[in-house]
């Protein structure tokens, strides 16, 4: 393999890599995963870490006046946990 090919199979790869990975999750799409989960309002969402791993938490109070809690992972929008609030 000479030089140029070496650097466009070089170029390829790190294209496709970086065309694999996914966008972290923004704090709407976190909003509006979490109200699909429990319909009703949104009340506060912000990053967090948790045992290093990166999260929002977004906190609903749902329509029949409960609040939750609900984490999503920042790096590729996974759902984390889901609890009722304890206030």
């Amino acid at each position: 393999m000479n030089k140029f090919t070496s650097t466009i199979a070089i170029t390829i790869l790190a294209a496709t890599g970086t065309l694999a990975q996914a966008a972290d999750m923004t704090e709407e799409e976190a909003i509006s995963k979490a109200l699909e989960l429990h319909p009703g309002t949104a009340t506060e969402a912000y990053q967090e870490t948790k045992k290093g791993v990166a999260l929002w938490e977004v906190k609903i109070t749902d329509e029949n006046g409960l609040e939750w809690k609900t984490f999503y992972r920042i790096d590729n929008g996974e759902y984390a946990i889901d609890k009722r609030a304890q206030f």
